[in-house]
């Protein structure tokens, strides 16, 4: 007897954020977050038959920061 088995990932609450600053007429000073509190890609596994759900891959990536100087002549 062979059982199915299905990779997923859980419901996931992540945080990104975006901000920009005038400096002048000519520039434009910009920082951007992803994940910023660092939470872990998770992917389970579940096995049919009435097995448990087992933990299939987990990576943390970490935070992803971007800042940026944007300038025109």
């Amino acid at each position: 007897m062979t059982s199915a088995r299905a990779r997923y990932r859980a419901a996931e609450l992540k945080f990104h954020v975006n901000a920009s600053c005038k400096l002048s007429s000519r520039a434009i000073l910009s920082l951007s977050g992803r994940n910023i509190t660092n939470e872990p890609f998770v992917v389970n596994e579940r096995w049919g038959g009435g097995r448990p759900d087992t933990l299939y891959r987990s990576q943390i990536y970490g935070a992803l920061w971007t800042l940026s100087l944007k300038g025109s002549f």
